[in-house]
């Protein structure tokens, strides 16, 4: 038996470097005319490499472990276009070996009771680098949806202009626990909830960005639902997002939702212009922790609207919130364990890309705020300015 472990290891690492040298490169359309023939050509461990142009392709099925890329790597390289003819791809089964990169998926509808107008996850982890979901169509997940114990791991993706007839503008989720990173929300539309995103079980979100999605009802950003075990969102941005109830984020029914150096700036709702928690049933409560975050300026609603539900927040700024700032529920950690209403002084119009930078005297810049560090997802990046009085206009229009 002592000889039989080095033998086994050995002829492990000989099947493995036979697979990897068996691995082959498929090119769309030099070897194969469309996307699907090379799909359908290739074996696990393979890559369709697709030379940079438009194809005018729908319904495109993957299969697992092989690797869709377009020749650059980059999402502006190759761009399939469904033509509203059906959904854009397909993924079933797919482990989590099998990638998508540097694609824009555009044109896709499944209307209806369909699931995923640019792309649906079913028992699939597919990984996701370098690709935008934009101006597609679905009843459940205008961009994206991933059900059915999905695990998909998102990096540097973005949706923009996606619609949903029900929920998940962008992105829908249900029943799966995604991964993402680097991930941008702008501009998508969901009629009942999550105009951004809406999520139904556990997911991580770092480094993202939700802006200008709206909701009629629920979550203009982001909507979770029965969040088990929980939700994590860090160094994440909710700005100019709306809904009925939680402009920025809405959470719903049992979800615990862990936000860290979050900033949601000019969001807007009725109830909760930044976070609405909420419970149909008192012995199923919504409940966040925010650490390190900004919530300021929602046009309408208050900071954080809590109904049956509950927060707990430390070292947070709440400020200028049009429904008010600290009050209801947390009225009373205002003044505890770092938690401030001060004008957290955004860079706005000085550095347009990064707006919701610092400016170097802000409260929340870490060298103001010794026993908290940074506040908010950004750090300083504008030189000191005299604090101005401001009108309610001008804030306003700075979320346009």
């Amino acid at each position: 038996m002592r000889m039989l472990r080095p033998t086994l290891l050995a002829a492990s690492a000989l099947i493995a470097a036979c697979l990897l040298s068996t691995a082959a490169t498929i090119r769309v359309p030099d070897d194969q005319p469309t996307i699907q023939a090379g799909i359908d050509a290739a074996s696990a461990g393979d890559t369709v490499l697709v030379a940079c142009g438009t194809y005018y392709e729908h319904d495109i099925t993957m299969k697992s472990g092989i690797t869709l890329r377009s020749e650059t790597g980059n999402a502006d390289c190759v761009t399939i276009d469904a033509q509203q003819a059906g959904r854009v791809i397909l993924c079933v089964n797919a482990s989590s070996q099998t990638r998508i990169e540097g694609l824009t998926v555009t044109g896709g509808l499944f209307a209806g009771t369909g699931f995923g107008g640019g792309l649906y996850c079913s028992g699939a982890s597919p990984t996701l680098t370098n690709v935008t979901f934009s101006h597609n169509q679905a009843g459940w997940g205008g961009g994206m949806a991933s059900g059915s114990y999905s695990s998909p791991v998102l990096t540097d993706v973005t949706f923009s202009y996606n619609q949903a007839s029900y929920e998940g503008g962008g992105m829908y989720c249900n029943g799966s626990s995604p991964t993402l990173t680097n991930v941008t929300f702008s501009d998508n539309e969901a009629w009942a909830a999550g105009g951004g995103m809406y999520c139904m079980g556990a997911a991580t979100l770092t480094g993202c960005t939700f802006s200008y999605n709206q909701a009629s009802f629920d979550g203009g950003g982001m909507y979770c639902w029965f969040g088990y075990p929980e939700l994590v969102l860090a160094n994440c941005t909710f700005s100019s997002n709306s809904a009925n109830r939680g402009g920025g984020v809405s959470c719903v029914y049992n979800t615990n939702a862990t936000l860290i150096s979050c900033t949601l700036a000019g969001n807007s709702a009725m109830h909760g212009g930044g976070i609405r928690l909420q419970t149909p049933d008192p012995e199923c409560p919504s409940n966040a922790t925010l650490t390190n975050c900004i919530i300021a300026f929602s046009t309408s609603g208050q900071a954080i609207s809590c109904y049956e539900s509950g927060a707990t927040l430390m070292c947070s700024d709440l400020y200028g919130n049009g429904g008010g700032d600290w009050v209801g529920y947390i009225a009373d950690q205002y003044g505890i364990n770092g938690n401030m209403s001060e004008d957290p002084l955004f860079c706005g119009g000085h550095d347009p890309e990064e707006r919701y930078a610092l400016h170097s005297n802000s409260p929340c810049a870490p060298e103001n705020s010794p026993e908290c560090g940074l506040i908010g997802a950004w750090g300083v990046g504008c030189p000191s300015t005299a604090v101005e009085e401001v009108s309610w206009g001008v804030i306003k229009a700075m979320f346009r």
